[in-house]
Order: structure tokens, then sequence, then C-alpha cells
């Protein structure tokens, strides 16, 4: 069995890997448990030497993998490669090589057909029904052996590892947040805070002028005050602005203004 190795990503957004000639790898963004997983195997890349032959290269290592797929920033991005190295189930090998094989016995018609609109032909691969229905069989098989060993890689992701991503996400905000007030202290370079500042300040809960409030935001119908949209009271006049969510912060019946304090409705029966 070949061994795997684990990355997880805390940052709410995915990471995608492109430059690689052994094609796309992307890190989910993290999810209800706190990170999205990547597994990545070792894998060969295949090349194509004419007259209808490939040939495959050596396996690269998942842990070389997982290099190149990091990059140079991306532990400070909320990546981190997992301590362990699961190995992949026979089961799961057993069904990929099934499929191969299957798929490369049953290669299927091509033909061609015309676009009349498009004024060009069109090829198109056509199998009998049995073969598809075999072929969505095999498909199902490793579906469902890839997504058992997922879940087993997800149970060896320890907190102690979510935290450390985690930290390394936010000392790197912090940085660029730093990195940020120092480029507004001088108007030459004010023009050079971007993106990542922004991103960097939402994320650690900076504030500073540079900073954007990409929060929207609605005037109060009590004072015109501009107030967030999620909030249940204005902050300035404590005006009622959804009573949902105020009847659920006060239980006892929706306050009201006397001398500037809160008085529950109560009080005043």
């Amino acid at each position: 069995m070949s061994e795997a190795a684990i990355i997880i990503n805390v940052k709410n957004q995915p990471h995608v890997y492109l430059k690689g000639p052994l094609g796309i790898f992307t890190v989910p963004a993290a999810d209800e448990h706190g990170f999205g997983m990547l597994v990545v195997r070792p894998m060969g890349e295949i090349q194509d030497i004419g007259s209808m032959q490939s040939r495959r290269n050596e396996p690269i290592p998942a842990l070389k993998l997982c290099t190149d797929i990091m990059g140079e920033k991306g532990k400070q991005m909320g990546l981190l490669v997992c301590k362990a190295n699961p190995d992949v189930p026979k089961s799961l090998e057993k069904a990929e090589q099934a499929e191969r094989e299957f798929l490369f016995e049953n290669r299927g018609e091509v033909r061609s057909k015309l676009n009349q609109n498009r004024k060009m032909h069109e090829m198109t691969t056509v199998y009998e029904p049995e073969v598809k229905a075999e072929m969505i069989k095999l498909s199902k098989k490793v579906s469902e052996e890839r997504a058992k060993f997922e879940a087993a890689c997800r149970e060896m992701v320890t907190p102690k590892e979510v935290a450390e991503a985690k930290k390394n996400l936010m000392d790197y905000a912090l940085e660029l947040c730093k990195e940020g007030d120092r480029l507004y202290s001088m108007e030459s370079t004010r023009k050079d805070i971007n993106v990542p500042h922004q991103w960097a300040a939402a994320h650690a809960g900076h504030s500073a002028p540079w900073c954007s409030d990409p929060t929207p935001k609605q005037p109060c119908v009590g004072c015109g005050s501009m107030v967030r949209t999620d909030v249940a009271t204005c902050p300035s006049c404590h005006a009622v602005l959804d009573e949902k969510k105020a009847k659920q912060v006060f239980p006892g019946g929706l306050p009201w203004i006397q001398g500037h304090r809160w008085v529950p409705e109560a009080a005043t029966k």
C-alpha cells in the first residue's frame, strides 16, 4: 500500500494549486468542522509518446506534492501538512484498478455529428447500454471507497494541528495589519494597501482608517445613524430594528428608554 498525506485549510477560502504538471489540486475552505481537507496520494506523470502509447513516470511521493501545493506562503495562509501518513486501502486501489482496466477495454465508439448552429463537427463517444451501466457501477464503487478513506483521514487530524494552523493564519493577518498601518502612516504609500491587507483586517478584527467595512448598513429609523443590518437594536438611540431578534435577547419583553437607561416593560406596568 502507498502512503498518502493530509493537508488541512482553516481559511474560509479554498486554496487552488494550478502550476503543477499533474493537474489541479484544491484544498477546500474550512467547513463546520473548522477545517477543509485534501488527501494527497503519490502520483506519476503520464506522457504521450505517440502511436497510441503512453509512458508513466515514477510516482512522486505525497509529501513532495504537498510541498508544491503549499507553496512558499501556504503555512502563513492557513494550510498545514498533518503528521499522519495514512496507507491507501487495498480495497480502494483494487476498485480504481478495476475501473481503469474496464475503461481501457471498453473505449466506446467515437461518432461525428454536424452542429448546424456552429457549422462544425462535434465528436462524441457512444457506449453500449450494458457498458455504460457497468461504468456507473464501477465509478460508484470507487466513490464509496474513496469517501470511506477520506472519512478515516479526517479522524487522523488532531485538534492541536487545527489550532496550529489557525494560529499561523492569525499571526500572518496581524503582520499584514501592522504593514497596513505602516503604509497608511505615509501619504505616498497609502496606495500600496491592497486586498490582502483588507482581508487581514477583517480576519483579525483590526480597526484602522484604511480598513474597509464590507458589512452592509442601513439608517436607523429612530436617530438616522448608520447601523449594521444584522443587529436587533440601535446602539445609539436603542430603537428596535429587528423585533424578532430583540424578543430573543429580551425574553421578558421589549425594553424601552427612560432617562437613557434600559427598563423592562414588566417594570412599567
